[in-house]
Order: structure tokens, then sequence, then C-alpha cells
């Protein structure tokens, strides 16, 4: 029976992050050496028994408590190991989620798109308190996926229905899972503890016969033997006219429940203003004209007149029937939109990502559709997407993408980019790495590699976890504290006469560690504290070697404005206080470390003689 664990579009950021998270295939859980002022989380992720295993390859990511913003993330090793570090102290959840499906479920159960956890999902798991310069353990055990199957079959006759697509819609909180059917009308379905309904996709004109019952799954419980029934849908037609009469052609045109919750199917009339729905399953239905996804040139309305859903006129039917004559007459738009300045983003040679900028139009709440073209003649297939990859029949091409804006009460507009420069050739680009470690502070230096043909020049964009970092477009970068924790690339774009721009990015480098710290040595005072002497600072011994010193002296351990030399001649202000000095030292590459001396004696009152030429300056 075909299975399909539920992943939703989850793959597309977990494969970023596999990318964000691993060096020449090299997982990241080793643990590095922890910094004094920094924690880690420590452990091991492996399946529930009874056949429980390591699990390898997982993301595992740091969250603090009550933020949805990662602190650290890393992949498992073979033996499901893994290390999160450089965290400061306090309260952590801890993520885990596969890259691929298994017989596991992903921790916490993500119901959302691209797999990024709610606080009430996170708010699932076990609270991980981090102390500076200790190793939390946290042992992660994955529990089992439980299972529906059953056959889905024609009810007409009993045939089995093959390529439908089967989904269990969770009644609350749980993630919904999809199957697609056998030759033979079987599904399996992986999901989690929780309440179901299967539901049916629409197949060659086949909706579910009727709704399913509630089912309630518990963990690893095995559910088979489920009959699903398919039927013949009903149709629902008519006809859509302006008021100003004629047709109105191309008219958004679709079938709804009541509450306005779910679309059930849509379509747009053709040109003598005619559409039909099909596929509609038993049930009362509200009919929409002009609320499709591209707003039509003219206002809303649901059958029977009305702005407002709960005012439209039902229609309901059964499956089998032919309901014809919900027609509707509408009264066309006649205020114009302000296009944006459309642009394409991207390097116009074969195989590169083309992205369209739509720019700012009036109004701003309006819905799209783009159609990419060649030399001014539309691109069969690419249409709708913000995306176009460059093919070798573009080559001594422009290409350019239209626009077509539309929005409630407006006529849609369309607005078209500026040409792409000829499509070129792409040079075959070299493999750029990185050289330097992978530390605050460090200086890491982008090789390109070897292109072909040479001669080319580069432009740089370094990424943290695939994110471009603002202005980092050097060759080099300095590893900066935001980096700690994560993972860094960089893109290298390539240029030569006669070649298209072509771009490369690196392997990660290694989860970035924090700066090592300055190691201080036992600061000291020489001199007497005794009015007007000269008080000198030691620094004592300092590693490394080379590093620059910051001094301030302080009274009873308060700063005194302006002490910030070696040497302090002792003022009448400090007479009764000890003073002491603050040494930082510092070095590009390293923490610096702060270091205060031991308190001088309390400074005395000097005998009257050592006062009068005091006195005797102000009278």
């Amino acid at each position: 029976m075909p299975a399909v664990i539920p992943r939703r579009v989850r793959a597309f950021a977990s494969g970023l992050l596999v990318a964000a998270l691993t060096v020449g295939g090299v997982a990241l859980g080793a643990s590095p050496a922890i910094a004094d002022d920094a924690g880690s989380i420590t452990g091991v992720v492996s399946g529930a028994a009874p056949d429980a295993s390591a699990i390898a390859s997982a993301r595992v990511t740091a969250y603090p408590d009550g933020s949805t913003n990662s602190a650290a993330g890393t992949i498992t090793a073979a033996d499901g190991s893994y290390s999160l570090i450089g965290l400061q102290s306090g309260a952590y959840r801890v993520a885990v989620h596969q890259q691929s499906p298994s017989q596991w479920v992903d921790q916490p159960v993500v119901a959302g798109w691209f797999g990024m956890p709610t606080l009430d999902e996170l708010a699932t798991l076990p609270v991980v308190q981090v102390v500076a310069g200790q190793a939390a353990n946290n042992d992660i055990v994955l529990p089992h996926y439980s299972s529906i199957s059953g056959t889905v079959s024609n009810d007409a006759d009993g045939s089995p229905v093959a390529g439908a697509s089967v989904y269990a819609s969770p009644e609350a909180g749980s993630s919904s899972s999809n199957a697609v059917t056998g030759v033979d009308g079987t599904f399996t379905l992986m999901v989690t503890p929780g309440t179901y309904r299967l539901n049916v996709n629409p197949v060659d004109g086949l909706v579910l016969a009727s709704t399913s019952d509630p089912i309630t799954i518990g963990v690893g419980d095995v559910v088979t033997g489920l009959d699903v029934r398919m039927a013949r849908g009903a149709t629902i037609s008519g006809t859509v006219t302006y008021s100003t009469g004629g047709p109105a052609v191309g008219a958004p045109v679709s079938v709804r429940d009541p509450a306005g919750t779910g679309t059930i199917n849509a379509t747009s009339t053709d040109a003598s203003g005619h559409y039909t729905l099909d596929s509609v399953p038993t049930g009362t239905y509200a009919i929409g004209f002009g609320f499709g996804d591209l707003p039509a040139s003219f206002h809303p309305i649901w059958y029977g007149g009305s702005d407002d859903i709960s005012s439209a006129t039902p229609v309901s039917v059964t499956v089998g029937d032919e309901v014809d004559g919900i027609d509707a007459v509408v009264v066309p738009s006649t205020e114009s939109m302000t296009p944006g300045t459309v642009r394409i983003i991207g390097n116009a040679t074969p195989g590169e990502t083309l992205q369209v900028d739509t720019g700012i139009w009036v109004p701003t709440l309006f819905t799209w559709r783009t159609q990419w073209l060649r030399d001014g003649e539309p691109i069969p297939d690419a249409v709708w997407s913000p995306y176009y990859t460059v093919a070798d029949a573009d080559l001594g091409h422009r290409l350019t993408v239209e626009i077509i804006g539309s929005a409630v009460g407006y006529v849609p507009t369309a607005a078209t980019s500026a040409p792409t420069e000829v499509v070129r050739k792409r040079m075959t680009p070299g493999t750029p790495t990185i050289a330097g470690s992978p530390q605050v502070g460090k200086v890491l230096t982008a090789k390109p590699g070897t292109w072909t043909p040479g001669g080319a020049t580069f432009d740089y964009q370094w990424l943290r976890w695939g994110q471009d970092i603002p202005g980092a477009t050097s060759r080099t970068y300095t590893v900066a504290p935001a980096d700690q924790g994560r993972g860094l690339s960089v893109r290298l774009t390539g240029h030569k006469s006669g070649w298209g721009p072509t771009s490369a990015t690196s392997s990660w480098t290694g989860q970035i560690t924090p700066a090592p710290s300055v190691t201080a040595g036992t600061v000291t005072i020489s001199g007497k504290a005794r009015l007007y002497r000269t008080l000198t600072a030691h620094t004592g011994s300092w590693a490394p070697n080379g590093l620059d010193f910051g001094y301030q002296w302080m009274r009873n351990g308060t700063p005194i404005a302006g002490a910030t030399q070696k040497t302090y001649t002792v003022l009448l202000a400090d007479i009764g206080a000890g003073l002491s000095v603050q040494v930082t030292g510092a070095k590009t590459g390293y923490d610096p470390t702060v270091v205060v001396s031991a308190s001088t004696a309390t400074v005395p009152t000097p005998l009257p003689s050592v006062l009068k030429p005091a006195i005797a300056l102000f009278g």
C-alpha cells in the first residue's frame, strides 16, 4: 500500500537547514570547546521501543522558552548524538525534525507551513535549563506514528479508484496526513494521535459519497479495513452577464460552503459568459461570482445578488445532480489601478532562476499573476509563477515578465518589466570554499575555485543560514557575535565579457563558536597612596601576546572621571578613600577580559605642612 508520512512544505525549510548545519558531509553534532561564559545542551535522539534505534541526520534546534526564534541548531550524528553550543544561561525547548519520512514522529508536531513551530507547539516540549559553562543533558525519544488504512472504491460498481488523494483531516490540534491510492484503491495514512475525518479529493469527476465518521487514534494505533466510497459529483452551471449588456468573460465562479471557510470548486466563464462547476459533493452551498484568486473586473456578489455570503441564496445538490440556471448579473468596475515598477531579479543565463519584483501598486492590497516572455512572446507554461528558470532556448533572446494585477472594484491592469540583457552562455563555476576558522572575531576568506573560462571577476555575498548578511559583500568577512551558533556560506557571482553572470555558493562553515577569552594576569598597583603621589598599574602576565590594555582608576569602586592612564596622581578628593584600577585586555578575535586590582590602603589625611601650599593657592 502506498504510504505517505505527513510532511507538508516542511521539506523545503528543512532542506535549507540541513545544508546550513552540515559541512563536507560531517554532521555538526560533535562537541566543540565551550567558552566559560556559554552553556550547551547535549543528548541522543532515538525512536521509541520496542524497535528503538538511534536517529541520524535529524535537525535539532534550541528555542529560548517563550520564543520562536532559534538560538542554536545542529544535525544528529550517526549514533543519534547532538550538541547545541554557545547558549546563554536560561530555559530552552529543544525541537527535533527529521529530514526524510520515517516511522517516528517529529517533536513537536508542527501543523503550520515550512515546519516552523508555534509557541503553543513548542510548549509541548520539556524545558531544559542551561547554566553557563555547563552541558545540560537532554535525550529525546521520538514516538511511533499511528496508521489508518483502507480502500477507496466507486459507489456505482464497487471498482477500486486509483490515484485518489486521501486525507486524514484533524478535528483539532493534530497534523494532517495524505496518501495516494494504488491501482487496487488501497491507502495507508501515517498520523499522530488525535481525532480525524477522512476526505478524498475529486478524481475523474468522482467525489466522496458521504462525510466520514470521526476516527480517534492513540499512540501506535493501527486502524485497518476502512471502506471509502466515491460517487459521480453534482454539476452546477449558469451564465454571468454585465448589467450594461454582454457576457462577463473570464469571470471567476466558485462554490463554497455557507460558512465561507472553504472553496469546494472553482472555474471561470467562457467567451459566452457560461460556466460549469463539476465534482460537487452532496451539500448546500453558496455560489460566488468574482471571488477567485484573481478578482474580476466587477463588484463581486453571491448568488441571489448579496454582498454577504450569509445572505446568499443557497444551492443544494446531491451527488449525480445536474443543476443549471444559477445565473448572475454583475456591475462592471471603472476605476484603474496604478501599477508598480516591475523588475526581474537574477542572472539571465541558462540554469539560473529569475524572480519577479512587482514593485508598489495602488491599491496596495491586490492579487496578481505572471506571464514570462521571450522577446515579447509568451513562454509556454511560464505563467502564474513568480520564478522562471532560464532555458537553453532563451540563448540570444531577452526576457521580460508581465504582471496582471487585480483588485476588488478595479479594472485589471498589466505592467511589464524592463528586458534582461541578451541571454548568454553560462560559465562553468568552480567550487567556492571558505578559508579561516569558524569562530567569532576570526576573518574568513572566500576562494572561488577554478571557473571555465578563466579570467572571471567576482561579486561576493556572505550568508548566515542562507540569508544575505547586509553589507557583507567583500571577499573577506569578520565573523560577528550574531553568527555564533549558526553557519556561514558565501555566494560568488562571476562576470566575464561575452558570458552571462553565473553564481555559485560555497558549503557551510562549521557551527560558529564563541571567540576565545583573553586570559588575565594579576593586576597590581605600585606607589604609595599619599596625596600628590603617583600610582602605577601593573598588568601582570596575560595571554595571548600583543594585547591592548585600557585603564580606569576607581575611588572606593567608583570610576574617577578622566583617570584612564596607566598612572594616576592622588588628589585631595581621594583622602579617606581606597584606590583601585580596572584593566581591560583586548585583541582582535578575542573576547575582552576585565580585571580589577586590590584596593590600596585608605589615603590618609596629610600633615598640615603638606596642605599649606594648597591652602596658599586659594588664599
